[in-house]
């Protein structure tokens, strides 16, 4: 039987080996994250932790409690839990803005609505509100490809007119 969070770790774990830059298809598995996570014990997370305790930016930082699993002193760190935590840093990750009280509010609404409109979040929603069957969605995406390279065509047309008409033709 194939559950949908059995799904969901795959594709995190594909994420999460892209974002470190290790392929999925190596056959050395020392440079692989989870291999890794999977062998380190909750000691060995909190002597990382204290050692990077100064700084900000460290692994472990995003890890809860939950990461770890709770079965004793030597537990492991549950791969998935951590791929879970793990902050992406894809286009639509985190659609929060930081709003610090030396800057204006109005400069970090205007940087969220640069984030929705740059992420195309608004056609997202959009799309994403009622199922669309996959053929009627494989259509849809043929044609707006189509459109794209057919505007690309006549914006180009109009450059060459353009120049022609500069040059006195």
């Amino acid at each position: 039987m194939f559950r949908p969070g059995q799904r969901q770790v795959t594709l995190i774990s594909v994420k999460c080996l892209a974002r470190f830059g290790s392929s999925a298809t190596s056959s050395s598995s020392k440079n692989d994250p989870l291999s890794i996570l999977s062998s380190m014990t909750r000691q060995d997370a909190q002597k990382t932790a204290k050692k990077t305790a100064s700084n900000s930016e460290s692994l472990f930082s995003f890890l809860g409690d939950s990461a770890l699993s709770s079965s004793g002193g030597n537990a492991k760190i549950n791969a998935f839990e951590f791929a879970k935590n793990l902050p992406l840093q894809d286009n639509l990750a985190g659609r929060s803005m930081l709003v610090r009280r030396s800057s204006s509010i109005g400069r970090s609404i205007s940087q969220f609505d640069t984030l929705v409109r740059s992420n195309n979040l608004r056609d997202l929603s959009y799309d994403q509100r009622f199922y669309t069957k996959p053929n009627k969605r494989r259509l849809a995406k043929r044609i707006a490809n189509k459109k794209k390279r057919f505007d690309a065509g006549v914006a180009d047309l109009f450059q060459i007119v353009k120049d022609a008409v500069r040059k006195g033709y």
